[in-house]
């Protein structure tokens, strides 16, 4: 038929339990025993493990598909529900460090390599704060009648003379929390919340 063996191409392999190969001789030429070898696109090792497989396609992946994967998933995965968050200095601090830890991954960055987050952040070319994410969800005009359609109320207790009330400044509730992030009060909000480019200036 024509048909020709490249036996420089041509290569033997033992998969599973075993000893390797020995180098086989044909026509002179030699077929060369390995332990990994890439076959239609994969790459079959000879302990059967996948995750050389897996790492090298891991490794293939650009930067931008995984900023992309991270934006569009991992970030809303974290991120679920934060329209009813009340946030403080702990919970920032801990969500920031999920962010910076997930963009140093993508970025192939090790602790050791001693790289800043300006840095990260230039190279990523994302916000440097994953708080604004939560904050932008917050002000979210999909949100805007679970948002500001209802008031605060506060439970009349029989028994609050005998209540004291805990050391240190008082926790922050929802209501306080969303005047914080848009620099207004619950009532204009609602009335910017109304008009759709005045919002969107906001």
């Amino acid at each position: 038929m024509g048909l020709h063996t490249n036996w420089h191409k041509t290569k033997i392999q033992n998969i599973g339990i075993g000893y390797a190969p020995r180098t086989v001789h044909i026509y002179n030429q030699a077929v060369e025993t390995v332990s990994r070898f890439t076959y239609l696109g994969s790459d079959i090792d000879s302990d059967g493990n996948s995750y050389p497989e897996i790492h090298r396609r891991q490794q293939r992946l650009s930067l931008s598909i995984k900023l992309r994967i991270y934006t569009s998933l991992l970030q809303w995965v974290v991120s679920y529900g934060c329209e009813t968050w009340t946030m403080c200095k702990v919970d920032c601090d801990r969500i920031q460090s999920f962010h910076m830890q997930a963009l140093r991954r993508s970025l192939g960055i090790r602790w050791y390599d001693k790289v800043s987050n300006a840095v990260v952040n230039e190279r990523t070319k994302l916000p440097d704060r994953q708080t604004s994410f939560i904050i932008w969800s917050h002000l979210s005009p999909t949100g805007e009648h679970t948002c500001f359609a209802g008031t605060a109320t506060v439970n009349r207790s029989p028994h609050r003379h005998s209540w004291k009330c805990p050391p240190g400044c008082p926790r922050t509730n929802w209501l306080q929390q969303v005047e914080e992030n848009i620099g207004l009060s619950v009532g204009a909000a609602r009335i910017a919340g109304q008009d759709r480019s005045m919002w969107r200036t906001l």
